[in-house]
């Protein structure tokens, strides 16, 4: 088999990891914008950045480094249970990295927001839920 087949393979599951990752750390709703605040990553975002972690996981295994790049992989290095695993476990990874660093920016935003107008209490509580949509809907 091609190498570039089996790269895909290999990111199609890190690409369900990251869809997984995405969905399950903003409780399985979708994308959330604040009107003049920072915009949430898409599902796409998240689509190709479990693919992108998974593929490169995969490519630092051991014995994965010294593959050519025109060849064809042999039977040695055929696709197991362990490789699939570890591009799922990858891809999520990958998504929450992206997840955490849109919610850092929310909090960041809210924060400021917060300090801008400091008698507004559904505004510290929708904060202290950590939830973006009650933090949309506080300011």
């Amino acid at each position: 088999m091609p190498l570039w087949r089996f790269l895909l393979i290999i990111g199609g599951f890190g690409a369900a990891g990251g869809l997984v990752a995405y969905l399950t750390s903003s409780g399985w709703r979708w994308r959330i914008d604040l009107a003049d605040g920072p915009k949430e990553a898409s599902w796409l975002n998240a689509f190709f950045t479990g693919a992108g972690a998974a593929v490169l996981a995969w490519c630092l295994m051991p014995g994965h480094d010294v593959l050519p790049l025109r060849g064809t992989v042999t039977t040695k290095d055929e696709l197991t249970i362990k490789a699939a695993v570890a591009a799922v476990g990858a891809g999520l990874s990958g998504s929450k990295w992206l997840t955490n660093h849109y919610q850092a920016k929310v909090y960041a935003f809210a924060g400021e927001q917060a300090a801008l107008n400091p008698q507004d209490p559904t505004l510290a509580t929708a904060i202290a839920s950590q939830d973006p949509a009650r933090i949309k809907n506080a300011l």
